[in-house]
């Protein structure tokens, strides 16, 4: 879904000139926080403060990386970096566990390392 909102836009962009992209940490925040807030469920769901309802998956990130030996170190990556590499290379093949309204409904067999 979030993916998709950043090709609508630069779709959209090729017959609207003015129309400025839209960032991966833009997207993130409108499929979150954002959407919360427009469905008027922004005090329980769409940010991890504590008491609020949490679907959310736990990211190997080595695994999303493009070029294990070349580019930026782990460490030196950007959130921005890091909310890019979630959206254009997440994937099975990355998920550690994931969590239903708190609740682990999916775990890897294989751990990270």
């Amino acid at each position: 879904m979030i993916r998709a909102a950043i090709e609508v836009q630069k779709a959209r962009g090729a017959y609207e000139p003015n129309l400025r992209a839209l960032r991966p940490s833009e997207a993130f925040y409108l499929g979150t926080h954002g959407g919360a807030r427009a469905l008027g469920k922004g005090k329980t769901i769409g940010t991890l403060d504590r008491g609020k309802e949490a679907d959310l998956l736990l990211v190997d990130l080595a695994a999303l990386a493009p070029y294990r030996n070349q580019g930026k170190p782990m460490e030196e990556l950007s959130t921005e970096d890091v909310v890019a590499l979630c959206i254009y290379r997440g994937g099975p093949h990355a998920t550690r566990g994931t969590y239903v309204r708190g609740k682990c409904v999916y775990q890897s067999p294989n751990p990270a390392s």
